[in-house]
C-alpha cells in the first residue's frame, strides 16, 4: 500500500496509490485513511505520557534537484511515513517494508518549502489498522532550485565587487579540538575523514545533508600595517591544521558555489572543492554553481602574479569532498601543511554536528524578492 495523500479543492481526500488518482466513488479508502489517521493520533497521545521512550531516530540526504532519502536508526519492522508540507498541508503517505534502513521519496519536493516528515514503525494487521512501537520526525526546508542559487551567486558577486579588498593568500585552516586530531591519529591511521554537511547557513542551500566533506577556512584578520593574520580564537576548536591552497586548487579538482550568507555581523560564502569526475562532483555539476579557479571574485589564482587571493568583504569557507591523508600532506615538502595552537571559544560540537542558520531577516543575502 504505497501511495500518497492529497486534499483536492473541495476538501474531500482523495488516495493514490503508485501515482494513479483514484475517484472516491465509495467511503471505502476514506474510511482507511480515517481509521490510520485514527491510530496515528493515539499514539502520538500515548507517547506524551510515556515521555518518548521508543524513539526512531531519523535523517534526511538530499540526492538531487530536490529529492530526498529519508534514512532510520533501525531495519526492524515496517515503516509508515507521512509526509506533510506545511503551508499547504498537503500530505503524502508512504509504506516501507521491514529490513532498510533508507526510503527515497518517490517525486521531488517543492524548492524551499518547509516540510515535516512524521516516520511509525510497527505492523500492518488490516487495511487500516496498525500496531506502532516507535516514532521519529524531523522538519527540513527542501533545496533551492539550480536558477535560485544562481540569484544568490549573483548577490554574492554583487556584494564582493570591491577588488582593493583582494589580500594575497597562502594557508587554507581547519580547526578542531586537539583531541579530534589526535584520534585520528591513533584511530584512523592519519586519516581525515569526511562527514555528511550539516544544515548551517541557508537552510534551503542544495549543499545541506547531500554530500560528505571536510571544512577549511580562508578567514584571516588584519594587523596594524594591513597585513593577514589568522584569528587568536576559534569557536571551532584549540588545534589548526594548515594546508597549502594549492592543495585545493588546482587541475584535477573543480571549484564551485553553494551558499552566501550572514549571522547578523560578517557575511559568508561557502565554496566547494572537489575531485574531477568524483560523485561529490557530478552532484555539484546538477546542483550546484562552477566557477573558474582564476576568474571568481571568492578565491583565485592570479595567473600575472603567481599567486592566491581571496576576498575579505566575506568570510570563504571551503568544502573539500575528500578524505585527508595528514601524515602525506605533512612529509610532502616543508611548510605544505603544518599545526598550531589557538584559544577556543565557545561549544565546536554544537556548531560542527547542528549548524547555525542564517540571519532571514538581512536585505543582502536573502532572496526575499524572488
Amino acid at each position: 500500500m504505497v501511495g500518497r495523500v492529497i486534499r483536492s479543492k473541495h476538501t474531500r481526500t482523495q488516495w493514490t496509490r503508485t501515482g494513479i488518482r483514484v475517484r472516491q466513488k465509495t467511503t471505502y479508502r476514506v474510511r482507511v485513511l480515517e481509521q490510520t489517521q485514527e491510530t496515528i493520533r493515539r499514539f502520538l497521545e500515548g507517547q506524551r505520557f510515556n515521555q518518548l521512550q521508543n524513539q526512531l531516530q531519523l535523517s534526511r540526504r538530499h540526492i538531487s534537484k530536490a529529492k530526498y532519502e529519508i534514512r532510520f536508526s533501525s531495519s526492524d519492522g515496517t515503516k509508515f511515513i507521512f509526509l506533510t508540507e506545511s503551508e499547504t498541508d498537503e500530505k503524502h503517505f508512504f509504506q516501507c517494508a521491514s529490513g532498510t534502513t533508507k526510503y527515497e521519496i518517490p517525486f521531488p519536493l517543492k524548492p524551499t518549502k518547509e516540510y515535516e516528515i512524521n516516520v511509525f514503525r510497527g505492523e500492518c494487521l488490516d487495511p487500516g489498522r496498525f500496531t506502532l512501537s516507535e516514532h521519529g520526525s524531523l522538519k527540513f526546508q527542501a533545496a533551492m532550485s539550480k536558477g535560485r542559487l544562481s540569484s544568490l551567486h549573483k548577490r554574492a558577486t554583487e556584494f564582493c565587487n570591491d577588488r582593493a579588498l583582494h589580500r594575497r593568500i597562502h594557508f587554507l585552516y581547519r580547526n578542531k579540538p586537539h583531541q579530534y586530531f589526535d584520534n585520528i591519529r591513533s584511530q584512523n591511521r592519519g586519516e581525515m575523514k569526511r562527514y555528511m554537511k550539516n544544515d548551517g547557513g541557508d537552510q534551503a542551500s542544495p549543499l545541506n545533508r547531500a554530500i560528505p566533506g571536510l571544512f577549511f577556512s580562508a578567514f584571516y584578520l588584519k594587523n596594524c600595517d594591513g597585513q593577514l593574520i589568522v584569528p587568536p580564537t576559534s569557536p571551532f576548536g584549540d588545534q589548526r591544521f594548515h594546508v597549502a591552497v594549492p592543495f585545493f586548487l588546482n587541475s584535477k579538482n573543480n571549484l564551485y558555489f553553494a551558499d552566501f550568507y550572514c549571522h547578523y555581523t560578517n557575511h559568508h560564502v561557502t565554496l566547494v572543492v572537489t575531485e574531477a569526475n568524483s560523485e561529490s562532483d557530478k552532484f555539484c555539476k546538477e546542483n550546484l554553481i562552477f566557477l573558474e579557479s582564476i576568474n571568481n571574485p571568492f578565491l583565485y589564482y592570479n595567473r600575472s602574479k603567481h599567486c592566491f587571493f581571496i576576498n575579505t568583504s566575506v568570510n570563504v569557507e571551503v568544502f573539500y569532498t575528500e578524505n585527508i591523508d595528514i601524515g602525506r600532506l605533512l612529509s610532502c615538502r616543508p611548510n605544505y601543511a603544518f599545526f598550531t595552537f589557538c584559544g577556543s571559544v565557545g561549544d565546536s560540537r554544537t556548531k560542527s554536528f547542528i549548524g547555525q542558520s542564517k540571519n532571514i531577516n538581512c536585505d543582502i543575502c536573502n532572496l526575499n524578492t524572488l
